[in-house]
């Protein structure tokens, strides 16, 4: 059985929106210029689904190795891990990779991340993420992701 053409083009133009929403995720939300305040609710409050019962984000930089249930308990999580950051940077090192099946989509992507927090430490890490989006409203949020902080030599070059 063959799709219908506007069925490939809608799902064509869902996994083109998920791709751009994911980039901006990565290296729009997940930024701080020197001078601001890490505030997870205010960088990336327009990316993750936060009325949802059903929401399981898990990143394993966390230090607690926290499985938040909502994105108001994550923003909990980041605020208090990054107090001290001053600068933060993200690269796209390959993705977004999309697949969308009508209102949820899975994206994966691997990025370096750069911190630089008040004391001076530098640290710079590859990271791997597997996020779960869904459309409502017409707009694409995060209910599911899990984050994992590769080795240098595991990071795609």
């Amino acid at each position: 059985m063959t799709a219908h053409p506007g069925v490939l083009a809608a799902a064509d133009t869902a996994a083109a929106e998920v791709r751009a929403l994911v980039t901006r995720w990565v290296t729009d939300g997940w930024h701080l210029e020197r001078g601001q305040r890490f505030e997870f609710r205010r960088l990336l409050e327009d990316y993750y689904d936060w009325e949802s019962t059903d929401v399981v984000l898990h990143d394993n930089a966390d230090p607690d190795r926290t499985l938040a249930h909502s994105a108001s308990e994550y923003a909990a999580v980041w605020d208090r891990a990054l107090a001290t950051l001053v600068v933060l940077d993200h690269s796209i090192i390959e993705g977004p990779h999309v697949t969308v099946s009508g209102d949820l989509a899975v994206a994966d992507v691997c990025f370096r991340t750069r911190f630089e927090f008040r004391d001076g430490t530098v640290d710079v890490v590859p990271t791997r993420s597997t996020l779960a989006l869904r459309r409502s409203g017409g707009s694409w949020r995060i209910f599911r992701e899990h984050g994992s902080a590769l080795t240098p030599a595991a990071a795609p070059k």
